[in-house]
This record gives structure tokens, C-alpha cells and sequence, in this order.
């Protein structure tokens, strides 16, 4: 899931204590996600865990086609391979001592990571083949509040509600992607365009269960905890 994050599906999230950014159990962590449109399941993942809270298999299936990404813990390297019909896709990934991902190559596309003291993501260098971007994050008290792609010229600032986040990164097991922002996020505004709202339901444990698009009331997001 490393290019889910890439590509911008979601840094403002859940933060707390934790031992190492590697390695982290305190979380919740989502067993599946299924996307619903008209009431109808259009598209849904499922994940597992090893013993120490980290990703090990997660399932993509679609009413298009189906994929499922292993993943690998040696040492300082995670290797991610995606399997999808006859094409396999791997991603080697190198870890520092924090257990944070500061590399990753996937084919002819690298990307660098950096993260502040704190452990926070703050800035990822891609290099498409043919392009090259630069994303960066400015953290305001634990909260991941602007996203910048130098490529696109384009910012994305984000309000929060006053929910604790139970979506993010380290709930499912991506915890070597650093720290996520404390609280839930209420809207996505892309500066100069359009704006994004989104409304949650919550079960009872006070975690995301449902959530849903103000402009889009069709569709909807469900979500499920391993616990």
C-alpha cells in the first residue's frame, strides 16, 4: 500500500504513543473495506497482520478484476509484491533504524522519504520516469494540515473534527510510514478548486464504521476492525 499513500489516499490520521515506527500494535487495525454505490458492494479490501501489528497480505477485489500484495520484513527491507492476473509488480523498500521507510523502488520509479524529529512524514521525492515531484507536508501540533505537489503547483489543506482518527496508516499496519495526524478529517480542500466533505458513522468503540461524501450520498465506505 505504499503508492496508496503516494498517492495522496490519506496521511491525516490517527497518532499516539508507540514504541517504534516499524513495528506498532497500539492501533486498531481495519480488517476490510468495502465501497458501496447504490447499495450495491462495487469494490472491497481485505488485510492481515503478523504479530507485531505489521501489513502481510492485503486483498484488492473489484467487479473488474482482483489483486493481492504480499509483504516481506527482512531486516532493514520490505519487499511488497503485487500479483494481478499474469503481471507481478514488486517494491523493495529500505528501513532506518526507527523502522521508517526512506526508500522505495518499484521498476523505474524511485521515491525518497524524509520525516521530522518527531517522526512525522514530511516530504517524499518521485522520480516517474518521465517526471519528477516533490510532496510536502507541513504538521501543525500533530496534525498533517497542508499537502503540497511541487508537480502540479497544487495544495491540498485539510480540516479536522474532533474524532480521533481510526482510518489511518498505522491501522493497517503501515506504521513505517511515521506518525499520522491526531484527529479525523472533516473536509479535503483542493486550493483553487473543489472541496470535499465527509460525514462518518461510528461503532461502538468510538471507530469509524461508515463514511460518506456530503456531495455524493450514493456512495459510501464501509469499515470493519480485526477486533
Amino acid at each position: 500500500m505504499i503508492i496508496r499513500v503516494i498517492l495522496f489516499y490519506s496521511l491525516f490520521c490517527l497518532s499516539c504513543k508507540k514504541d517504534t515506527a516499524g513495528s506498532n500494535t497500539n492501533f486498531s487495525k481495519v480488517s476490510s473495506i468495502s465501497n458501496y454505490s447504490n447499495g450495491a458492494i462495487i469494490s472491497s479490501r481485505n488485510f492481515l497482520y503478523d504479530s507485531n501489528g505489521r501489513i502481510i497480505k492485503e486483498t484488492d477485489i473489484s467487479t473488474l478484476q482482483s489483486s493481492y500484495t504480499t509483504y516481506h520484513y527482512s531486516g532493514s527491507t520490505k519487499t511488497a509484491k503485487t500479483f494481478n492476473n499474469n503481471d507481478t509488480t514488486i517494491s523493495i523498500m529500505t528501513l532506518n533504524s526507527n523502522g521508517l521507510v526512506i526508500s522505495s523502488n518499484m521498476g523505474a520509479m524511485n521515491f525518497t522519504f524524509e520525516y521530522n524529529i518527531d517522526n512525522y512524514l514530511i516530504k517524499v521525492f518521485q522520480n516517474l520516469q518521465d517526471r519528477l515531484d516533490t510532496i510536502t507536508y507541513n504538521i501543525v501540533n500533530g496534525i498533517i494540515v497542508t499537502e503540497t505537489m511541487s508537480l502540479l503547483a497544487e495544495t491540498i489543506k485539510s480540516n479536522f473534527t474532533n474524532y480521533t482518527n481510526t482510518i489511518g496508516n498505522e491501522n493497517f499496519g503501515e506504521s513505517f510510514l511515521g506518525k499520522q495526524s491526531i484527529n479525523l478529517v472533516s473536509g479535503i480542500i483542493f486550493v483553487g478548486s473543489d472541496t470535499t466533505t465527509y460525514n462518518y458513522h461510528f461503532d461502538k468503540k468510538n471507530r469509524v464504521s461508515r463514511q460518506t461524501i456530503v456531495s455524493d450520498i450514493n456512495n459510501s465506505t464501509i469499515y470493519k476492525y480485526t477486533d
